[in-house]
C-alpha cells in the first residue's frame, strides 16, 4: 500500500504544479480582463481579436486565410504616388519652397523667429512634474567624477555642449530638463546613507519604487518600463511614459481670411493640403461669384435659372487663396468621406441632391471640380452620417425619414447595397404634426470598431451592428439625461487608439458630451411655437468602452459650460479640442443663443475632474452651420456659421465669412526646442499593414530623442458638419527603437483599425507636436 501511495503522489504532485503555473500565467497575462468583440457575451469564451482582419460577417470564419498578408481589395482605389520625396530643410526657421503640394512645408509662418534654434528658450510658464530629490544634497548623484553629473541648477543646460546630444540613462526623465536623477546606474540600486530611512526624505516628492508590482516614479500601472532609453517594452512596442510639458499659454486666435465668400456648412481637409467646403445651392446668393466672371451654370434648385454665385470653394490653408467650385445637386446638410486615393465623395443633400454623390479629385489641377451623379443612392440621405470600412467603401446611414443604410464603394459607378436599420426609427422622437418634425436622432454618431463592427449612437441609445449584414449584435445601456443628436446636437469622438506591435486587443472608447433636453427643439423652433424658449445646453460628458463585455456608460463629468452644436477634434498630441457652438437652444434657423466662445482642451488620460481646461476665447460666434479642422501644421482652422435662411449680416449672429486659425497651447513658442521636425525625404510615406516603417526626425534643440518621450500619432482627416467629425480617428502606433534620428515604428495591423487612405503623421516630444507629413496606408 505504501508503494502505491508513493506512485500516486509521484504523478499527482507534478500535475498540480503544472496546473498552478498555467493559472499564474493566465493571471499575469490578464487574459480574463481583455475586451472582446462588441457581440461577445460574458458567458462565452472570447474569440481572438485580430484587427488585421477586415469585417467578418460570420465570426466563426475568417475572410483572409493568411493573417500575415493583407487582403486584396477589389474596390479600393490605390493612389498613384509619383513623387513623394521632399527636399531637405537646412534651416527649420526659414520657409522652404514646396515643389510637391501633397507634402506640407514644415514651417509655421505664425511663429516668431528664434535667434538660435540650438539653444532652448527659458519660459517661466512651463512646468515639469516634480521629480524625486537627491537624499543627500551634499553629495552628487554621480559617484564617478569623470562622468558628467545631473545638473542641480535648472537655469543652466545639463549639456555643456548644446551641439552634441546628451545620453539619458533614464527614459522616465526628459534629458536636459534640470531635474536630478536619483540613480545614475539603472543596474544598481542607489546608495542610501541611512538604511533605516527611505531614500526620499520629502513626503511631497514621489519615493523610489522598491516594489516592482507597484508603479514607481512617472510609471503607469500595468506598463513595463524600459531600463534602456531606446529599449522596447515587453509587448513589442514602446510606451509613452514621460509626462507632457505644461504651459501657461492658453492659445491664440488670428484672422486668416476676412472674406472667403462661402459659409462652411460642410468641410473636408484634402491630402493635397487644400480644404473643400460648401453650402447649399437653394437659398440664394453667397458672398462670392463664380470664377471666371460670367461662369453662371444653370441651377436646378433655383428654378433652372443661371446662378453666377459660388456655393463651394477650395481653400489653400497656406496662402488663404480661394478657388470657386461648381456644386450640382443641392448638398444642403449632406455627408461625406474620403476614398483611399484621397478623393472626396460628398453624399446626399436635399431636393435634386438628396440621392446624389459628388466627387472631387485629390490633385492640384486648377481646373479640377466636382463630378456629380444624381439619383444613384438607394435612399434619400439628408442629415446622414458616413463611416469608412476596412476595404475603403463607406456606410452611408440614416437621413430624414430614411431608416436604412447603404454601402457605397469608392466609385461613381456602382450598384447600391441597401440594408434596413429599424433602430433609427425606434430612436426617432415623434413629430408634433405634419411639417413639424422633432427627430432628435439625425446625423447619428457612428464609429468603426477594431473588430470590424460599427458602434452607432442615436438620440440617447447605442448599438453595435455588422455592416455587411445589418444584424444588430449588441445593445448598450441607455444614456440618460438628454438627446445628443440633431437638432439638440452634442459632440462625440472615438478616443485615441493606442496600438501595440504584436496586434493585441485594442482598448476602444467613445466619449459623448453636451446636447440638450429631448424637448429643447419643441420649445424653440418657429414651426412649433410663436415665442422661442432657449433651454440651457447640457454640460455632461460620458464615456463607454464598446468592446468590453460589461460595457456601460461612465459617471458623468461636467464641462465648465454647456455646449450644443460644438465640434470635438483630435489634436496631434492625443488631447481633444472642443470649440464652436452655443450654450442655449438647438441646431436650426434662429434656434440658439448665448454663443460659446471659449474652447476647451480635453485630456482623456487625466483623472476625472482634471480633464477640461478652458482656453483663450474667440471674438467670433460660431453657431449653426459652422465647422473646424485640424491642419498639418497643428493649428485649427475655423470657418462658417449661418443661422439664417439666407446670407444675413445685420443681426446678432450674422452669416460668418471670416476664417480663423487657432493655435493650441502646444504652440507656445517657448516649447519650440521640443518640437520635432520630420524629414519626409528620409521617412516612409507608404505604409503596409502590420509592417515596420521609419520616420526621420530631429528636435529643434538638437537633443537626442528617446522612446519614453516620443509619441507618433496618425490622424485620419474627418468630414465635419453639424458638430460631428465623421471618420475622425487618431492612432498611436507602437515604436520599437530610435537610432540616429530615425524612429522605427509598426504600422496599424489592418483596415478595421486604420481604414485605407491618407493620414497626417505627427511626431510629439513631451506632448509637443511638430508639423505633419502625409502618409498612405494600404
Amino acid at each position: 500500500m505504501a508503494l502505491l501511495i508513493k506512485i500516486c503522489l509521484g504523478f499527482v504532485i507534478p500535475i498540480m504544479f503544472a496546473c498552478s503555473l498555467v493559472v499564474a500565467r493566465d493571471i499575469a497575462d490578464g487574459s480574463n480582463d481583455q475586451p472582446g468583440k462588441c457581440n461577445q457575451k460574458p458567458d462565452q469564451p472570447q474569440d481572438n481579436l485580430n484587427p488585421i482582419q477586415p469585417n467578418i460577417t460570420n465570426p466563426d470564419q475568417l475572410d483572409n486565410p493568411n493573417p500575415d498578408k493583407p487582403q486584396d481589395n477589389p474596390n479600393a482605389i490605390q493612389p498613384s504616388i509619383a513623387n513623394l520625396d521632399q527636399p531637405d530643410v537646412p534651416n527649420p526657421d526659414q520657409p522652404q519652397d514646396n515643389p510637391n503640394p501633397i507634402q506640407p512645408n514644415i514651417t509655421n509662418p505664425d511663429q516668431p523667429d528664434k535667434p538660435n534654434p540650438d539653444q532652448p528658450q527659458v519660459n517661466p510658464n512651463i512646468t515639469i512634474p516634480d521629480q524625486p530629490d537627491n537624499p543627500n544634497p551634499d553629495q552628487p548623484d554621480n559617484p564617478n567624477p569623470g562622468q558628467p553629473q545631473d545638473n542641480p541648477n535648472p537655469d543652466q543646460p545639463d549639456n555643456p555642449n548644446p551641439g552634441q546630444p546628451q545620453d539619458n540613462p533614464n527614459p522616465d526623465q526628459p534629458p536636459n530638463q534640470g531635474q536630478p536623477q536619483d540613480n545614475p546606474n539603472p543596474d544598481q540600486p542607489p546608495d542610501n546613507p541611512n538604511p533605516d530611512q527611505p531614500n526620499n526624505q520629502n513626503p511631497d516628492q514621489p519615493e523610489d519604487n522598491k516594489n516592482p508590482d507597484q508603479p514607481g516614479d512617472n510609471q503607469k500601472p500595468g506598463i513595463d518600463q524600459p531600463t534602456d532609453p531606446n529599449a522596447a517594452v515587453a509587448d513589442g512596442g514602446s510606451d509613452y511614459t514621460a509626462p507632457p510639458l505644461e504651459t501657461g499659454f492658453l492659445g491664440e486666435w488670428v484672422i486668416d481670411n476676412p472674406n472667403a465668400g462661402v459659409a462652411a456648412m460642410q468641410l473636408q481637409l484634402m491630402p493635397n493640403d487644400k480644404l473643400v467646403w460648401y453650402d447649399t445651392t437653394s437659398l440664394g446668393p453667397s458672398g462670392i461669384k463664380m470664377q471666371p466672371e460670367g461662369n453662371c451654370p444653370i441651377n436646378p434648385d433655383a428654378k433652372n435659372q443661371p446662378d453666377c454665385y459660388a456655393h463651394a470653394i477650395a481653400y489653400d490653408w497656406r496662402t488663404s487663396a480661394v478657388r470657386t467650385l461648381t456644386l450640382q445637386g443641392d448638398a444642403w446638410c449632406s455627408s461625406g468621406n474620403l476614398w483611399p486615393n484621397g478623393n472626396l465623395a460628398a453624399t446626399g443633400g436635399t431636393a435634386t441632391g438628396d440621392k446624389a454623390i459628388r466627387m472631387i479629385p485629390n490633385n492640384d489641377d486648377p481646373k479640377s471640380d466636382f463630378e456629380t451623379r444624381l439619383n444613384v443612392l438607394a435612399d434619400v440621405r439628408w442629415y446622414a452620417s458616413n463611416v469608412v470600412l476596412a476595404d475603403g467603401s463607406a456606410v452611408v446611414l440614416g437621413g430624414r425619414g430614411s431608416f436604412s443604410y447603404e454601402i457605397v464603394p469608392p466609385s461613381l459607378d456602382f450598384k447600391p447595397r441597401r440594408f434596413d436599420m429599424p433602430f433609427l426609427k425606434e430612436t426617432t422622437t415623434p413629430d408634433l404634426g405634419p411639417g413639424r418634425p422633432v427627430e432628435n436622432n439625425l446625423y447619428p454618431f457612428q464609429f468603426l470598431l477594431p473588430d470590424g463592427n460599427i458602434f452607432l449612437y442615436a438620440n440617447n441609445r447605442a448599438i453595435c451592428y455588422e455592416p455587411q449584414t445589418g444584424n444588430v449584435v449588441r445593445e448598450y445601456p441607455e444614456l440618460a439625461g438628454g438627446s445628443r443628436n440633431y437638432p439638440p446636437s452634442g459632440q462625440a469622438a472615438l478616443l485615441p487608439l493606442k496600438l501595440t506591435a504584436d496586434n493585441k486587443v485594442i482598448n476602444t472608447e467613445v466619449v459623448i458630451c453636451g446636447g440638450n433636453s429631448p424637448d429643447a427643439y419643441k420649445v424653440v423652433d418657429a414651426r412649433h411655437v410663436t415665442e422661442k424658449q432657449f433651454m440651457p445646453a447640457l454640460r455632461d460628458c460620458h464615456r463607454i468602452q464598446p468592446l468590453n463585455q460589461d460595457a456601460t456608460w461612465t459617471d458623468e463629468e461636467q464641462m465648465p459650460s454647456g455646449r450644443v452644436m460644438g465640434d470635438l477634434l483630435d489634436l496631434p498630441n492625443a488631447d481633444l479640442l472642443m470649440l464652436n457652438g452655443a450654450q442655449s437652444g438647438t441646431s436650426g434657423w434662429e434656434d440658439a443663443t448665448d454663443a460659446n466662445l471659449t474652447p476647451l482642451l480635453y485630456s482623456p488620460t487625466k483623472p476625472m475632474g482634471n480633464r477640461f481646461k478652458p482656453l483663450n476665447p474667440t471674438t467670433i460666434a460660431r453657431m449653426y452651420h459652422s465647422c473646424s479642422a485640424l491642419l498639418p501644421d497643428t493649428r485649427i482652422l475655423v470657418a462658417g456659421s449661418n443661422m439664417h435662411q439666407f446670407y444675413t449680416f445685420d443681426t446678432q449672429f450674422p452669416t460668418e465669412l471670416r476664417v480663423e486659425k487657432f493655435s493650441p497651447p502646444y504652440l507656445d513658442p517657448a516649447l519650440d526646442p521640443n518640437r520635432p521636425i520630420i524629414d519626409a525625404k528620409g521617412s516612409d510615406l507608404v505604409l503596409q499593414y502590420g509592417k515596420p516603417f521609419k520616420i526621420a526626425a530631429t528636435l529643434q534643440s538638437n537633443e537626442t530623442m528617446v522612446l519614453g518621450e516620443i509619441m507618433v500619432t496618425m490622424v485620419y482627416p474627418p468630414f465635419t458638419t453639424h458638430g460631428f467629425s465623421q471618420n475622425q480617428r487618431l492612432l498611436i502606433p507602437a515604436l520599437t527603437s530610435i537610432e540616429n534620428n530615425v524612429i522605427n515604428a509598426v504600422a496599424p495591423a489592418g483596415g478595421t483599425v486604420a481604414p485605407p487612405g491618407y493620414y497626417m503623421l505627427f511626431v510629439n516630444r513631451l506632448g509637443v507636436p511638430g508639423p505633419s507629413i502625409w502618409v498612405h496606408i494600404e
